[in-house]
């Protein structure tokens, strides 16, 4: 089921949503209560009914088939304040298990999560291009292997799986240093099509950075934004864009496509940078210089301190990076006027604090007149955005009172 809400002034997201005593809407009001606990932790029977202004009895009604039916938990009672000790309700974890596939250029991931976005299990697998075969082989395999690690109640209560993959895999064979033609078969594969078929689960697909950007506004630390501009910086470069609280992934499922941005400026130095961002600021090109001066390139994933070579190189990567991801945030900001813009990506933590800092510089060396200069904040979920992006998709599917993901699903 799923419901469109129409616009309203920017405000608690949780406050501003509504339930309805009306016979008929019971499934809604079941995922609204749903929702909002979910959005703000453990609350009594009496909050709910404030925040939904559903009747008492309503409330008391649905929480107590939610609780039969294993979606929320009753808490311990509180004591020590005036009237009646309340209980809270919180949601049950193991009320429902998604999982998560992050299918990317460099690697694999897949992931159970909890009802309360907690990651249960994971597997991962590295390679130097994904070969569609051993793709869909791993994901079958260790999807299979994820499951039989649950408890039998967890297995009863799997929602389904979301896949989070760049669109086009097929796409820069080149640069992702594959061999010719490689990655062919990837050139009309139905991703979802195949997996439902292996795994005999529904399946949801997104793009890549747009499940990260889906992560970062459902269980980040700025989960409470309403609008913002969202960057990944992966092997390739992508984005999001969250709009009065919705996920807009446009016409084809393609919005925010950051790394498509033509760069037309010249540093300081007369180089002439490349064409377009996916080239300037796409961890690929960090790699490439890594592996050309001898490194490896796993170097500027690891949280440990990087070598006095590693960081040169990466200032030197961060030169272009910094200067076209602060030309794209300009622009953006230009049509979207969030105020906010979050960078989050699969560097480590160190490293991209400083990128984020060479950002926050360039910045000043554009004409920004006529428009407010955004906050810049990094995100929180690191390379498990794209995978826990994937995983919440299913949940939203069967759980979410409306659907605030404004998505083309294929």
């Amino acid at each position: 089921m799923e419901e469109t809400l129409s616009e309203q002034p920017q405000e608690d997201p949780v406050e501003r949503r509504f339930g309805s005593n009306q016979v008929g809407v019971k499934q809604f009001n079941e995922r609204l209560i749903l929702d909002i606990i979910r959005q703000s932790g453990p609350m009594s029977k009496a909050d709910i009914s404030r925040i939904t202004k559903l009747s008492a009895q309503t409330v008391t009604v649905i929480v107590n088939r939610l609780i039969t039916d294993g979606f929320l938990l009753k808490n311990q009672s509180v004591k020590g304040r005036i009237g009646q000790p309340s209980t809270p309700i919180s949601l049950d974890p193991d009320g429902a298990v998604s999982i998560g596939i992050k299918l990317g250029r460099r690697s694999l991931d897949a992931v159970t999560m909890s009802f309360t976005n907690q990651i249960i299990g994971k597997r991962s697998l590295f390679y130097e291009y994904p070969d569609c075969d051993r793709v869909f082989s791993w994901i079958r395999e260790n999807t299979r292997s994820l499951i039989a690690d649950l408890t039998p109640r967890q297995s009863e209560r799997l929602a389904g799986v979301g896949v989070a993959t760049p669109y086009m895999l097929e796409g820069w064979e080149g640069v992702v240093g594959a061999p010719k033609g490689a990655m062919a078969k990837w050139k009309g594969v139905d991703i979802g099509q195949r997996i439902e078929s292996d795994l005999s689960m529904p399946v949801h697909i997104l793009n890549d950075a747009s499940a990260a950007c889906l992560a970062e506004m459902s269980i980040g630390d700025t989960s409470k934004a309403t609008s913002f501009l969202y960057f990944y910086i992966g092997t390739f470069v992508g984005g999001g864009i969250v709009t009065n609280g919705k996920l807009f992934t446009g016409l084809t499922g393609n919005a925010a496509a950051l790394g498509s941005i033509p760069l037309h400026m010249i540093t300081e130095t007369g180089r002439v940078p490349p064409p377009q961002l996916i080239e300037a600021a796409s961890i690929h090109r960090l790699e490439a210089m890594a592996e050309a001066a001898g490194l490896d390139r796993q170097t500027f994933y690891s949280d440990k301190p990087v070598t006095e070579a590693a960081m040169n190189i990466f200032r030197v990567w961060a030169i272009d990076a910094s200067s076209s991801l602060a030309f794209a945030i300009i622009a953006g900001q230009s049509f979207l006027d969030t105020g906010l813009v979050i960078i989050d990506g699969n560097l480590s933590r160190d490293l991209l604090d400083i990128l984020i800092d060479d950002i926050r510089a360039q910045m000043q060396r554009y004409d920004q007149q006529g428009i407010e200069a955004p906050q810049i904040k990094a995100g929180h979920l690191g390379n498990d955005a794209r995978a826990k992006g994937g995983a919440i998709l299913p949940l939203h599917a069967n759980f979410a009172p409306d659907n605030n993901v404004l998505l083309k699903i294929r």
